[in-house]
């Protein structure tokens, strides 16, 4: 197992993942897109030099609803059950759904990172179909929305 710091750990598992011309910005940081609709920011911690965070938008707060997503939300973060072990938070403004994780780089290997990293863009592309029919399904009813995980697996 090597030992990265979460700078080095980027730029090494862009290479791995067989990527080319990603720019990285001058903090570390770059973002990859997947399938077109999913994109995952890489950001090494400002203090930390071994902690490496991967996060994701995977929705908005709707005004007039905010009591059932939050319920939403909290019954997905629930022991990371329904979000592959990431954790679902607002952003700053709290306008944002995002999906996160924090990883200790060292030590790691680039097949676990890789690894890590398909979790949290397949968990962001459920929670973002999820939040889009939660979305759907209000808008034609004033019925509250089925809050069951019943697509996720059981562990």
């Amino acid at each position: 197992m090597a030992t990265y710091s979460a700078r080095n750990a980027i730029a090494h598992l862009i290479t791995y993942l067989g990527l080319t011309e990603v720019p990285i910005e001058p903090d570390g940081s770059c973002g990859l897109l997947f399938d077109q609709d999913t994109h995952v920011t890489l950001e090494p911690d400002i203090e930390r030099t071994d902690l490496l965070h991967l996060h994701t938008l995977v929705g908005s707060i709707a005004a007039g609803n905010r009591k059932a997503q939050f319920v939403h939300l909290l019954r997905g973060n629930y022991l990371g059950r329904a979000s592959g072990g990431a954790v679902l938070s607002l952003d700053a403004t709290e306008t944002s759904i995002l999906l996160h994780t924090s990883l200790i780089t060292e030590p790691m290997n680039l097949e676990s990172l890789s690894e890590h990293l398909m979790t949290l863009v397949q968990s962001a592309k459920l929670w973002q179909q999820r939040l889009a029919n939660a979305e759907a399904t209000k808008s034609r009813s004033d019925t509250p929305t089925d809050l069951s995980f019943s697509s996720m697996l059981r562990v």
